[in-house]
């Protein structure tokens, strides 16, 4: 038997085969002995029964069915572990009617296959990465002390008649295109003002503006804003002041700590405060330099993902977005108005996040196929803790559950395994912690070299890949 095996965009592969005459005749012969052992055929005992006698007893298309059955189960096992492919979906056979299966003749045709990608990696260890420092200033427990300050704090309406920094207003506000005279969306907002949680910061605009008065400001969506109406495109942003409400703040001393919880003293408030930074920070720390080693290594990455692994994946995520939408009494196309998006953008999104996603897995376990990662007892264990500490529960109800709950086990394990692979990979990588208000701005330069760095990578276009062994 020979096999060649010629690859094909999306993870396509084609496996041709030839078998010699002499092959096929070796299973047609098997065949004939099966159904001989059978017995039943008058005049001889089972398995004494010849060719000649069984083919007069059963009909031609049962035994030719028979043999591509028997010649499929002989040959292709082996055939995909000779080759290292890794089908990921059922083998596409040929129609039998449309094949020259018989003795004394041999017999050439081709299976199709969609097989489990292998990613290129160029590089995963040395990775020159970011991450935010994680030292604690007293800027920071000052702005936890403000939070707690203005969560303590009495709205009340002002003696006076204009917005402040500081000031809770409502607004009515309508989001237009530019040049266009109706309106993507209206209704009523409620702005902190001065607080930068906003994009663009009209907020800031209001500052001196009266009730009845309104505000205008323009806005350009960048390129790769989620919603693809919008990324790019330049918008216009109205706000008519409705409503103007202060905060009277207590003041931060001794008895505002007390209130706070069983704290003697405002000292003893900052230092709980100062702890709670800085497992923040470390947390928060470790998260960034994560996503950037991985965002790193799925940029010098390139895998060729088979389109129907890809709507696969969109097509479960989005049933679970559905669902979970459906907990809180909403319908995606409710969502779509609300987040102002398309149905068509929220499939898009949910295409791109999976196919982002089974990049990133192929690439985790490739590495740690490569490096030969396994777990260990210690490693499990470390997986039910976290697992346990994560859900709030103790470790002897998470190892009951291991024992009831089918597949729970098998997932605790995976789960403990791409832990460990991850571990290895920032080990090997060169992480440089910088001052955070610099972060940002250093992140967005890394993110804009790794998409030129990605956009190359993408431009080979795959070539069938002949091999024939």
């Amino acid at each position: 038997m020979q096999a060649h095996k010629v690859r094909f965009p999306g993870s396509q592969v084609e496996l041709r085969l030839l078998f010699e005459a002499d092959e096929i005749d070796k299973i047609y012969a098997k065949v004939f002995q099966e159904l001989s052992e059978r017995g039943g055929i008058r005049g001889f005992r089972p398995g004494k029964a010849p060719p000649k006698i069984i083919r007069r007893n059963y009909d031609e298309e049962i035994i030719q069915q028979m043999t591509w059955m028997e010649l499929i189960q002989e040959y292709y096992e082996d055939i995909i572990e000779e080759k290292g492919l890794e089908p990921v979906e059922d083998p596409v056979f040929p129609d039998l009617e449309g094949l020259r299966l018989a003795e004394n003749t041999p017999l050439v045709f081709t299976i199709s296959l969609t097989v489990r990608p292998i990613p290129e990696i160029r590089q995963y260890k040395g990775i020159h990465i970011f991450k935010p420092s994680t030292e604690v200033t007293e800027e920071d427990i000052d702005d936890e002390l403000a939070k707690l300050q203005r969560q303590a704090g009495e709205e009340v309406k002002p003696d006076r008649d204009d917005v402040r920094e500081g000031d809770l207003v409502t607004a009515t506000v309508t989001l237009t295109p530019a040049g266009a005279d109706e309106a993507l969306s209206e209704g009523d907002e409620h702005f902190e003002i001065g607080s930068g949680r906003y994009t663009p910061p009209i907020d800031t605009e209001m500052i001196g503006k009266k009730i009845g008065d309104t505000v205008v400001v323009e806005h350009t969506y960048p390129e790769d804003h989620d919603d693809p109406e919008l990324a790019g495109k330049q918008v216009v942003f109205s706000a008519t002041i409705i409503g103007i409400l202060e905060l009277k703040l207590p003041e931060i001393n001794d008895e505002f700590a007390a209130d706070q919880g069983d704290f003697a003293n405002l000292d003893d408030l900052k230092a709980t405060l100062h702890e709670q930074v800085a497992t923040g920070l470390r947390e928060s720390a470790d998260t960034e330099a994560e996503n950037n080693a991985l965002t790193a290594i799925s940029a010098n990455t390139t895998v060729d993902l088979p389109e129907s692994l890809v709507a696969g994946a969109a097509s479960r995520s989005l049933a679970q977005f559905e669902d979970n939408l459906a907990r809180e009494k909403l319908t995606i196309e409710a969502f779509a108005e609300i987040a102002q998006m398309s149905e068509d953008s929220i499939k898009a999104n949910e295409t791109a996040r999976a196919a982002a996603s089974l990049k990133l897995s192929l690439i985790i376990e490739e590495i740690r196929r490569t490096e030969e990662i396994e777990i260990d007892d210690e490693d499990f264990d470390a997986a039910v803790a976290e697992f346990a500490g994560g859900i709030g529960a103790g470790e002897d109800f998470v190892r009951r559950s291991l024992a009831v709950q089918e597949g729970f086990e098998e997932q605790l394990r995976e789960r403990a395994l791409r832990d460990k692979t991850i571990r290895f990979i920032l080990d090997n990588c060169e992480i440089e912690e910088v001052p955070r208000d610099e972060y940002e701005k250093i992140k967005e330069r890394e993110r804009e070299k790794l998409l030129e760095l990605a956009a190359a990578g993408n431009e080979a276009e795959a070539q069938p890949d002949e091999a024939g062994e």
